[in-house]
């Protein structure tokens, strides 16, 4: 109960899950095509109850996963439900393709919740590497400062986003193929706090 497969990863080739009662905060960064919408709408096959809601375009895949599942789909000018990330109960909010949200009400709530470290909120925000790579401000910017995330067929510099250091030279990679960096409040696998290779798991 509470833990959600991310993928396959470490040099055991195991389950990679978190704990979502550590209240999960990450950022998802990869070009296009590279598996982010295939990671959150794992995440969101994994998850139910009341306290979920997605952000993201009318083109995105989560979208539509999360319409067909009932779960409340959130633009740009809406505001977060009522009664979301109160502290007492798990919240989760699932973002896809952040930019296309902007200086809006919406955000700017989203924005609150993370800074005020509600207690069990889980925030998992997907975004280009190279866009999260040069944002200073946002939720983009906020998640980056936890410095925990997915590195999604990353290149050389992408591990700027996360403050770790990756080899010299771009390889290339499968989709959903990257590198999981969390911290030990997540769970076993990240006691050591070393990055972890990882394979996403298609929903």
């Amino acid at each position: 109960a509470g833990q959600v497969v991310l993928g396959i990863g470490g040099d055991a080739a195991e389950a990679i899950t978190v704990d979502l009662a550590a209240g999960i905060r990450m950022v998802v960064a990869g070009p296009p095509r590279s598996g982010r919408t295939t990671l959150l709408r794992s995440v969101l096959a994994q998850v139910h109850g009341p306290d979920v809601v997605v952000a993201a375009p009318a083109r995105s895949a989560l979208r539509h996963d999360a319409e067909t599942a009932g779960i409340p789909v959130l633009s740009p000018a809406d505001t977060v439900p009522i009664g979301f990330a109160d502290g007492f109960r798990r919240a989760i909010a699932l973002i896809d393709d952040v930019d296309h949200l902007g200086d809006d009400l919406l955000t700017e709530q989203l924005l609150g919740l993370v800074r005020a470290a509600v207690p069990a909120l889980t925030v998992i925000l997907a975004g280009r590497s190279d866009e999260l790579a040069t944002t200073y401000r946002g939720l983009g910017a906020e998640l980056r400062r936890n410095r925990c995330g997915l590195l999604l067929q990353p290149g050389p510099v992408d591990g700027d986003i996360l403050g770790v250091r990756l080899p010299r030279r771009r390889e290339q990679q499968p989709p959903g193929r990257g590198v999981l960096v969390g911290e030990p409040g997540w769970g076993q696998a990240f006691a050591d706090g070393r990055p972890i290779p990882i394979q996403v798991a298609r929903p």
